[in-house]
């Protein structure tokens, strides 16, 4: 839901700046989801070594 507010509150008239918006909104939208991957397989990995 965040990354879908900054990209339309941060995209412009300009095409440069929708462009950086939709790319920043994609960026947000994804960095949370693959801290939890992350997380899940240090997790798993832990569990296995210890």
């Amino acid at each position: 839901m965040g990354s879908i507010a900054i990209w339309f509150l941060t995209g412009g008239q300009a095409p440069e700046t929708q462009t950086h918006a939709e790319r920043f909104g994609i960026f947000v939208g994804l960095w949370a989801p693959t801290f939890f991957i992350l997380s899940n397989r240090f997790d798993r990995y832990a569990e296995k070594v210890g």
